[in-house]
């Protein structure tokens, strides 16, 4: 059994790591929102990134190191002039910058060794490239939204002209900065179309760089009901319009 002067010490304790626990994720908001409002002015957004600036087990490390494990931003909704909404979010790794930068959210010009950037499609933004805003995405192994992401995708719509909806499976494939996503098979077809019709219907490709990736994408993926794609590089310097690549 603790004695009275055990439990006062541990007590008090406590008390310290609780004061210091909330500094540190005063201190981590701060600049989080502080690099929000850079970001958001920079692009003239009309909304504000989520921000996330850490990654170690305190922030005041990351300060007292000059390195911070991740900085990264997301973007939901976006307006892009191609592709309509579309979701996106950096990251950079092992950032290394001074303590007064980490504490002001100022990332502009500090090194990183990697950046890696993902833009995610919806229903809604690949319908309007098909002419089929109807369409629906899902995996076609693992229709939930936490499943395993897949280079093969489930699309369901109803294509221009018809009364009903269709569905296809389609291949998801990069070559070069192209993305293909081929039909491969008709799952169900009320209609009185071809498969080939069908097939062509559901074909789209276009240059990956034409994407607010910020370069051409090494990785596409369907998850949770989107279309992903992603891109990195190594041994960069970090810079604000790096995070809003939207034409």
């Amino acid at each position: 059994m603790l004695s009275k002067k055990s439990v006062v010490a541990l007590g008090a304790v406590s008390a310290v790591l609780g004061c210091g626990f909330l500094v540190d994720t005063a201190l981590a908001t701060r600049a989080e929102a502080q690099l929000s409002r850079t970001i958001a002015a920079d692009a003239e957004l009309t909304q504000v990134p989520s921000v996330f600036i850490g990654g170690g087990p305190l922030f005041l490390l990351g300060v007292l190191k000059g390195e911070v494990p991740t900085v990264a931003a997301s973007i939901n909704d976006a307006t892009s002039n191609r592709y309509g909404l579309v979701s996106t979010q950096v990251e950079f790794k092992d950032v290394t910058m001074s303590a007064q930068d980490i504490l002001a959210g100022n990332v502009d010009g500090a090194n990183a060794t990697l950046m890696t950037s993902q833009v995610r499609l919806d229903p809604v933004a690949v319908g309007a490239l098909l002419h089929i805003p109807d369409l629906d995405i899902s995996n076609p192994h693992n229709i939930s939204p936490a499943g395993v992401p897949s280079s093969e995708v489930q699309l369901r719509g109803t294509i221009d002209g018809q009364e009903a909806p269709v569905t296809v499976r389609a291949d998801l494939r990069l070559n070069g900065p192209t993305f293909r996503m081929t039909p491969t098979l008709v799952l169900d077809n009320p209609t009185t179309l071809s498969e080939e019709a069908i097939y062509q219907a559901f074909n789209l490709s276009f240059d990956t760089n034409t994407l607010p990736l910020g370069g051409q994408a090494d990785y596409v993926a369907v998850s949770g009901g989107v279309i992903l794609f992603s891109a990195t590089k190594r041994d960069v310097v970090v810079e604000i319009s790096e995070f809003t690549q939207f034409d």
